[in-house]
Protein backbone atom coordinates (compact mmCIF):
# COMPACT_ATOMS: atom_id res chain seq x y z
CA UNK A 1 0.00 0.00 0.00
CA UNK A 2 2.68 2.31 1.22
CA UNK A 3 5.02 1.42 -2.16
CA UNK A 4 2.11 2.15 -4.21
CA UNK A 5 1.24 5.65 -2.44
CA UNK A 6 5.24 6.60 -2.87
CA UNK A 7 5.35 5.34 -6.61
CA UNK A 8 1.97 7.74 -7.41
CA UNK A 9 3.33 10.67 -5.52
CA UNK A 10 7.00 10.45 -7.37
CA UNK A 11 5.30 10.04 -11.06
CA UNK A 12 3.15 12.86 -9.93
CA UNK A 13 6.12 14.60 -9.20
CA UNK A 14 7.64 13.56 -12.52
CA UNK A 15 4.67 14.72 -14.43
CA UNK A 16 4.62 17.92 -12.99
CA UNK A 17 8.54 19.19 -13.26
CA UNK A 18 8.14 18.09 -16.92
CA UNK A 19 4.75 20.13 -17.61
CA UNK A 20 6.84 23.44 -15.67
CA UNK A 21 9.71 22.95 -17.70
CA UNK A 22 7.37 23.22 -21.07
CA UNK A 23 9.10 22.63 -24.52
CA UNK A 24 12.90 22.44 -25.39
CA UNK A 25 13.52 26.58 -26.32
CA UNK A 26 16.40 25.90 -28.43
CA UNK A 27 14.28 24.55 -30.57
CA UNK A 28 11.75 26.97 -30.95
CA UNK A 29 8.19 27.27 -32.31
CA UNK A 30 7.34 25.57 -35.74
CA UNK A 31 5.77 27.77 -37.64
CA UNK A 32 4.60 27.47 -41.54
CA UNK A 33 7.61 28.72 -43.66
CA UNK A 34 5.27 31.98 -44.97
CA UNK A 35 5.39 32.47 -41.07
CA UNK A 36 8.95 31.72 -39.96
CA UNK A 37 10.00 34.08 -42.98
CA UNK A 38 8.19 36.95 -41.58
CA UNK A 39 9.49 36.17 -38.15
CA UNK A 40 13.67 35.91 -40.09
CA UNK A 41 12.42 38.70 -41.42
CA UNK A 42 11.70 40.62 -38.30
CA UNK A 43 14.47 39.03 -35.99
CA UNK A 44 17.26 39.99 -38.74
CA UNK A 45 15.59 43.82 -38.85
CA UNK A 46 15.32 44.12 -35.22
CA UNK A 47 18.96 42.39 -34.84
CA UNK A 48 20.50 44.72 -37.09
CA UNK A 49 19.09 47.92 -35.78
CA UNK A 50 20.26 47.25 -31.83
CA UNK A 51 23.66 46.25 -33.24
CA UNK A 52 23.88 49.58 -35.05
CA UNK A 53 22.31 51.37 -32.29
CA UNK A 54 24.97 49.86 -29.97
CA UNK A 55 27.93 50.71 -32.00
CA UNK A 56 26.70 54.07 -32.77
CA UNK A 57 26.45 54.74 -29.23
CA UNK A 58 30.12 53.22 -28.56
CA UNK A 59 31.98 55.13 -31.37
CA UNK A 60 30.16 58.24 -30.46
CA UNK A 61 31.94 58.87 -27.23
CA UNK A 62 35.19 59.16 -30.06
CA UNK A 63 37.21 56.27 -28.44
CA UNK A 64 37.69 53.34 -31.04
CA UNK A 65 38.85 51.35 -28.76
CA UNK A 66 35.52 51.46 -26.64
CA UNK A 67 34.02 50.91 -30.46
CA UNK A 68 35.97 47.39 -31.22
CA UNK A 69 34.81 46.52 -27.70
CA UNK A 70 31.29 46.99 -28.78
CA UNK A 71 32.19 45.68 -31.93
CA UNK A 72 33.84 42.19 -30.37
CA UNK A 73 32.07 41.74 -27.29
CA UNK A 74 28.68 43.67 -27.17
CA UNK A 75 28.21 42.81 -30.26
CA UNK A 76 28.50 39.01 -29.21
CA UNK A 77 26.12 39.34 -26.88
CA UNK A 78 23.33 41.05 -28.31
CA UNK A 79 23.08 38.02 -30.78
CA UNK A 80 22.89 35.81 -27.87
CA UNK A 81 20.41 37.45 -26.36
CA UNK A 82 18.60 37.18 -29.63
CA UNK A 83 18.65 33.60 -30.03
CA UNK A 84 17.79 32.81 -25.88
CA UNK A 85 15.11 34.82 -26.69
CA UNK A 86 13.37 33.55 -29.41
CA UNK A 87 14.64 29.54 -29.00
CA UNK A 88 16.01 30.11 -32.34
CA UNK A 89 19.65 29.62 -33.82
CA UNK A 90 20.89 33.17 -34.86
CA UNK A 91 24.36 34.10 -35.77
CA UNK A 92 26.38 36.49 -37.55
CA UNK A 93 28.52 35.37 -40.36
CA UNK A 94 31.43 36.27 -42.42
CA UNK A 95 33.65 34.80 -45.13
CA UNK A 96 36.55 36.69 -43.72
CA UNK A 97 35.34 36.88 -39.87
CA UNK A 98 37.20 38.14 -36.95
CA UNK A 99 35.96 35.84 -34.47
CA UNK A 100 35.88 31.98 -34.89
CA UNK A 101 32.65 31.46 -34.13
CA UNK A 102 31.47 33.56 -36.67
CA UNK A 103 32.71 31.26 -39.19
CA UNK A 104 29.85 30.11 -41.75
CA UNK A 105 28.76 26.53 -42.17
CA UNK A 106 28.85 24.92 -45.80
CA UNK A 107 24.60 26.13 -46.10
CA UNK A 108 25.97 29.69 -44.74
CA UNK A 109 29.23 29.87 -46.79
CA UNK A 110 27.13 29.14 -49.99
CA UNK A 111 24.48 31.99 -49.63
CA UNK A 112 27.58 34.56 -48.70
CA UNK A 113 29.46 33.90 -51.90
CA UNK A 114 26.44 34.59 -53.74
CA UNK A 115 26.09 37.84 -51.67
CA UNK A 116 29.68 38.78 -52.35
CA UNK A 117 28.73 38.21 -56.27
CA UNK A 118 26.21 40.12 -56.39
CA UNK A 119 28.00 43.18 -54.05
CA UNK A 120 30.21 43.36 -56.66
CA UNK A 121 28.16 43.74 -59.50
CA UNK A 122 26.53 46.47 -57.66
CA UNK A 123 23.27 43.94 -57.70
CA UNK A 124 22.73 43.93 -53.72
CA UNK A 125 21.37 46.18 -50.39
CA UNK A 126 20.54 45.91 -47.01
CA UNK A 127 17.20 45.11 -48.44
CA UNK A 128 18.08 42.09 -50.09
CA UNK A 129 17.49 38.78 -48.63
CA UNK A 130 17.69 35.03 -49.08
CA UNK A 131 15.62 32.16 -47.81
CA UNK A 132 14.97 28.12 -48.85
CA UNK A 133 13.71 24.98 -46.94
CA UNK A 134 15.82 22.67 -45.88
CA UNK A 135 16.45 19.02 -44.10
CA UNK A 136 18.53 18.85 -41.30
CA UNK A 137 19.16 15.90 -38.52
CA UNK A 138 15.69 14.89 -39.26
CA UNK A 139 13.93 18.00 -38.95
CA UNK A 140 13.01 21.12 -41.30
CA UNK A 141 13.74 24.39 -41.32
CA UNK A 142 13.96 28.10 -42.77
CA UNK A 143 17.54 29.19 -43.34
CA UNK A 144 17.23 32.66 -43.82
CA UNK A 145 20.41 35.20 -44.23
CA UNK A 146 20.30 39.33 -44.42
CA UNK A 147 23.16 40.75 -45.73
CA UNK A 148 25.32 43.05 -43.41
CA UNK A 149 26.79 45.65 -45.82
CA UNK A 150 29.61 48.03 -44.79
CA UNK A 151 28.84 51.40 -43.61
CA UNK A 152 31.09 54.12 -42.56
CA UNK A 153 30.66 53.55 -39.10
CA UNK A 154 32.71 50.22 -39.51
CA UNK A 155 36.06 51.38 -41.27
CA UNK A 156 37.49 52.31 -38.13
CA UNK A 157 37.33 48.19 -37.41
CA UNK A 158 36.92 46.83 -41.03
CA UNK A 159 38.40 49.21 -43.17
CA UNK A 160 41.88 49.63 -45.11
CA UNK A 161 45.14 50.48 -43.68
CA UNK A 162 44.53 53.98 -43.78
CA UNK A 163 41.19 53.94 -41.89
CA UNK A 164 42.00 51.89 -39.00
CA UNK A 165 43.85 53.82 -35.80
CA UNK A 166 47.28 52.10 -34.58
CA UNK A 167 45.58 51.74 -30.81
CA UNK A 168 42.67 49.67 -32.95
CA UNK A 169 45.18 47.34 -35.25
CA UNK A 170 47.21 46.59 -31.68
CA UNK A 171 44.27 45.85 -30.36
CA UNK A 172 43.18 43.43 -33.48
CA UNK A 173 46.45 41.98 -33.48
CA UNK A 174 47.01 40.96 -30.13
CA UNK A 175 43.56 39.63 -29.37
CA UNK A 176 42.05 38.05 -32.87
CA UNK A 177 45.96 37.13 -34.13
CA UNK A 178 43.96 35.19 -36.98
CA UNK A 179 41.18 38.32 -38.23
CA UNK A 180 40.57 38.55 -41.83
CA UNK A 181 38.14 41.05 -41.33
CA UNK A 182 39.71 43.83 -42.76
CA UNK A 183 40.40 45.68 -46.17
CA UNK A 184 36.12 46.14 -46.44
CA UNK A 185 35.18 50.00 -48.02
CA UNK A 186 31.50 51.53 -47.63
CA UNK A 187 29.21 49.52 -49.28
CA UNK A 188 30.72 45.65 -49.44
CA UNK A 189 29.13 42.78 -47.87
CA UNK A 190 30.55 42.07 -44.78
CA UNK A 191 29.27 39.04 -43.87
CA UNK A 192 25.39 38.02 -42.86
CA UNK A 193 22.44 37.47 -40.17
CA UNK A 194 22.17 34.18 -40.23
CA UNK A 195 18.56 32.71 -38.88
CA UNK A 196 17.43 28.85 -39.08
CA UNK A 197 13.42 28.32 -37.76
CA UNK A 198 11.56 24.95 -37.75
CA UNK A 199 9.02 25.02 -39.50
CA UNK A 200 5.72 22.55 -40.04
CA UNK A 201 5.42 20.02 -42.70
CA UNK A 202 3.09 20.47 -45.30
CA UNK A 203 -0.55 19.31 -44.97
CA UNK A 204 -1.03 16.32 -47.25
Amino acid sequence: MHRRILASTVLSLFIFLFLLSGPAVSQGEKLSEEEAIGKGREIAKNLSNELQDALAAAFGQGDFLKGIEACSTTAQKITRDFQDTTGYYIRRVSLRYRNQSNSPDPYEKEVLNEFERLGKAGNITEDHEDYKVTFEEGARYIRYLKPIITKELCLSCHGGEDDIPDSVKRFIQTVYPQDMATGYKAGDVRGAISIRIPVTYPAP
